[in-house]
């Protein structure tokens, strides 16, 4: 169904985003749920404008822009959700919050190209005058298209993103969101586990009247084949 278009700060979105994941989690059939400005297979990464080790802003300003490593904010448990293996290290977790010290995970892709010859786990990527700590490396997915190569790509905590922010102009251009303005999940059930669609609509309603579910889908039908997993039961989805 089409998205009713929330007109909400971005921080308020991020709330309402977490209260669902919260309430979905308690779901006796979902294994892990989570959620992402900008969902697999749509063109909506930025640019990182987190800098690897060693690298100036002007070296990094000439990479051409569709080269450069893609940045995505996501919630804790929102690559397990979509079945991406971790590769080494640690995922994101609920600790790694504002006020804590930032961290992100890298793709293999982004370890070969950007540390190679060094160990990703606890290698400090830059933004600004603020350090980034890589705390885990995952599998590489295709976030843009199936038939291209994975790109480089940093996963940012989305909390720590935004209040590294603020949550004025500069946020909201570092926070693209999905179509029509959308925040995506994925929640990802046992396997023969009964539908979740209805219980994630009424979660949703329950939550915030206001929002409604646009897009929802198995992951099979979307995902399944930019990553060498086996078949995953899950759902995608975005409110907003």
């Amino acid at each position: 169904m089409g998205a009713a278009q929330l007109q909400l700060p971005l921080d308020r979105k991020v709330q309402i985003a977490q209260e669902i994941v919260a309430r979905t989690r308690l779901l006796p059939q979902v294994d892990a749920v989570g959620f992402t400005n900008s969902p697999p297979l749509e063109n909506l990464g930025l640019s990182a404008s987190v800098l690897p080790p060693g690298m100036t802003e002007r070296e990094y300003l000439d990479i051409p822009r569709r080269g450069r490593p893609q940045l995505r904010t996501v919630s804790p448990e929102y690559l397990p959700a979509l079945g991406v293996r971790l590769i080494s290290g640690r995922w994101i977790d609920t600790t790694d919050g504002p006020g804590r010290p930032r961290v992100a995970l890298v793709n293999r892709a982004y370890a070969r190209r950007y540390l190679a010859g060094l160990d990703p786990v606890g290698a400090l990527l830059r933004q600004g005058v603020s350090s980034v700590e890589v705390v885990g490396v995952v599998d590489d997915l295709r976030l843009r298209t199936l038939d291209a190569e994975p790109e480089p790509t940093v996963f940012a905590e989305t909390r720590q993103w935004l209040s590294a922010w603020g949550d004025g102009p500069a946020a909201a251009d570092s926070f693209v969101v999905g179509p029509s303005g959308a925040m995506s999940f994925a929640v990802r059930t046992a396997a023969g586990a009964p539908s979740t669609a209805a219980d994630v609509r009424s979660t949703v309603n329950q939550v915030e009247a206001g929002a409604a579910v646009e897009g929802m889908a198995p992951m099979e039908q979307i995902v399944s084949a930019s990553i060498a997993r086996p078949r995953l039961y899950a759902v995608l989805f975005a409110i907003f």
